[in-house]
């Protein structure tokens, strides 16, 4: 018996990485976290962006970026830098 599993995790970036595009939101949610994704520190909406200051700073992300897979509204522009 095969079951469906869906093998990549919700990460748009990884906490302590350097950002190589800058995203925003077109819909949905992105839940800011810690780098293995237990604690929300803040939640973004339409109209933010993210990934930008490591991008311009060439310094590390200090959280992860995270989206729910089931939330299918979740729409997103990346513009890589």
């Amino acid at each position: 018996m095969e079951f469906l599993i869906d093998k990549k995790p919700p990460i748009i970036i990884n906490a302590n990485s350097i950002s190589k595009k800058v995203y925003f939101i077109l819909s949905g949610q992105v839940h800011i976290m810690d780098c293995k994704g237990h604690y929300n520190y803040g939640t973004l909406g339409v109209g933010s962006l993210f990934g930008e200051i490591s991008l311009m700073t060439n310094e590390p992300n200090e959280f992860g970026y995270f989206y729910n897979p089931y939330d299918k509204t979740v729409c997103l522009l990346a513009i890589e830098g």
